[in-house]
Formats: C-alpha cells, sequence, structure tokens
C-alpha cells in the first residue's frame, strides 16, 4: 500500500508543479508598456501560391490555376504562369505589357461556355500599364475574360490534359490585357 501511496503522491505533486509552473509563464495583465529590445525586419514582398497545372485537370481549374500563377508570376519571372500557356503564346506572352489588378475579396464566377472555352467575371480595381502608370477603374467595373483552351496532345511533354490557349475579351473595358491573346 505504501509503494501505491508514493506514485500516486508522486503523481500528484508532478502535477501541482506544473501547475503553479504553467502559471508563472503567462502574460502580464497589468503595468506599464515596454519597449522591445529587439530590432523588427522589414516586411519582404509578398506573393500569392501558386502551383503547376495538375494532371487531367478540367478546363476550369486550369484558368483558375493560371489566374494564381499570374499573380505569382513576377516572383519567378511568370515562369509558373507559362507552364499553363499552349505553344506559341508560351514565349510570345508579355505579362507586364499591362496588368489587369482585379479583387479576389468575393467569389470569382467563372462559367464553361463550351467544352473548350471558359469566361470568368473579373471585378476591376485598376489597371497597370507597361510604362507601370496606375489607372483606378470606377466603381463596379468589370471584366469578363474569355479563355479558350487546348488538350494537350500525348506524349508533348505538357501535362495531360488542357493548356490555356489565349484570352480574349468580351464586354469589358479595359482590354484583356497582360494575357495571351487570341489571333483569329
Amino acid at each position: 500500500m505504501s509503494e501505491r501511496w508514493t506514485r500516486s503522491g508522486r503523481g500528484l505533486l508532478t502535477a501541482l508543479a506544473v501547475l503553479v509552473l504553467a502559471g508563472c509563464a503567462g502574460f502580464p495583465v497589468a503595468g506599464p508598456v515596454g519597449a522591445g529590445a529587439g530590432a523588427v525586419d522589414e516586411p519582404g514582398t509578398v506573393f500569392p501560391l501558386a502551383s503547376s497545372p495538375a494532371s487531367g485537370a478540367d478546363p476550369r481549374a486550369i484558368v483558375q490555376g493560371f489566374l494564381a500563377a499570374g499573380a505569382a508570376g513576377p516572383g519567378d519571372n511568370f515562369a509558373l504562369a507559362r507552364q499553363y500557356l499552349a505553344g506559341a503564346a508560351r514565349s510570345s506572352w508579355q505579362p507586364t505589357a499591362g496588368v489587369l489588378v482585379y479583387s479576389t475579396a468575393g467569389t470569382l464566377n467563372f462559367t464553361q461556355v463550351t467544352a473548350t472555352r471558359v469566361s470568368v467575371a473579373l471585378p476591376v480595381v485598376a489597371t497597370l500599364d507597361a510604362d507601370g502608370r496606375y489607372t483606378e477603374a470606377p466603381p463596379g467595373a468589370r471584366q469578363d475574360a474569355v479563355f479558350d483552351l487546348l488538350r494537350n496532345p500525348p506524349g508533348s511533354g505538357a501535362s495531360r490534359g488542357w493548356t490555356t490557349a489565349c484570352c480574349s475579351r468580351r464586354r469589358s473595358s479595359p482590354p484583356c490585357t497582360g494575357r495571351p491573346r487570341c489571333t483569329s
């Protein structure tokens, strides 16, 4: 019995010691606010996270991925976004020729127009031209960006599934800037 009591007593003392020490490690709730001793580094550039096209992704997912990769583009000189492009658009696309700044505060509305075409309604905040001029959009401005997609041929070296061929615009202002354009 005494051995059992000794183990129980040690366990109780250990638990009590943990509780007492935990009470000493709390945040102060009274007293003056003091200055910290360490220096704070300036924040660096923040880029959204994006990933390569997923094998077997549907057209809507390809367009969503392309938009995310485009937003993250300055971090890798748009190399990730180019993985979403088909053929000549990979090398001819000039993403900084014009930038459409749109809000992602709400949900973007994607519409599968046809089996190979996806439209997305973008709530426009501003545009940035090739010379770096920022122009704020009027409140409520929207642009429909239309993406035509191609299916990658087997053995092409590209990810299986769809790639973005080009972007055009409909019922929108400003134009679908900085996006690969369709040549008709």
